[in-house]
């Protein structure tokens, strides 16, 4: 695993520009499988996130020039929301959330929170009496399916996948719909060559990338 000198989760590089989405992605991966094992030199999640933290919001990356909170966009923060419900950690949802409502459905660097992001809070939240919302807000979770079937077409397009994963796993473990159980049964049939290669080409050594991921998540995807 490649991390940098505060312990967090870089490419091979050094290249910190996605470290944010990387903890969160690592961290609900450990929670969903804690069978894997861990890195002793890994920094525990709950001190990431304040390495990670301004007053003004979370930032993509503790390193310039990364560490704007307000360029943080919303493939940053999903994975997030999904590892601090797991981890019980409501109060730094509640500050997500919060911002989201004041920037008017908007991620800190503009962009939308659609309805299936709320769904995501729903269940980062365990609300179970919102739940009923759940089958509105997974439609856009089955349509995204159907995209990225459509776009496997091309074997390099894996980069939406990962946090679609992200998105089936927390539905499949938490308040799953009908809607939400169809969405990962077709995502799995028919995206080329499954949602393990998505995981595998993302996070492959040669580009850069920390394969421990695949490892992480194969038996995670294997039970959609």
């Amino acid at each position: 695993m490649n991390l940098d000198s505060k312990g967090l989760i870089v490419q091979s590089t050094g290249d910190a520009g996605d470290q944010l989405q990387r903890e969160g992605f690592w961290f609900e991966g450990a929670y969903l499988n804690p069978s894997y094992g861990s890195f002793p030199t890994m920094t525990p999640y709950t001190d990431a996130l304040s390495l990670l933290y301004t007053t003004e919001g979370f930032t993509r990356s503790w390193m310039p020039p990364y560490n704007d909170p307000t360029d943080t966009s919303r493939d940053q923060l999903v994975s997030n929301i999904r590892a601090m419900g797991y981890n019980n950690l409501k109060p730094d949802l509640s500050f997500i959330l919060t911002n989201i409502i004041k920037n008017y459905s908007r991620f800190p660097n503009g962009d939308i929170a659609f309805i299936n992001d709320y769904g995501r809070f729903i269940r980062a939240y365990r609300a179970w009496y919102l739940s009923p919302l759940l089958y509105a807000c997974d439609l856009p979770l089955f349509i995204n399916s159907l995209i990225r079937i459509v776009a496997s077409r091309d074997p390099n397009n894996v980069g939406d996948d990962i946090n679609h994963i992200g998105d089936l796993a927390q539905a499949q473990n938490i308040y799953p719909t009908l809607i939400s159980w169809a969405a990962r049964k077709v995502y799995k049939w028919f995206r080329y060559k499954g949602p393990q290669y998505a995981l595998d080409w993302y996070f492959r050594a040669a580009s850069g990338g920390n394969p421990e991921f695949a490892g992480l998540w194969a038996p995670i995807a294997a039970e959609f």
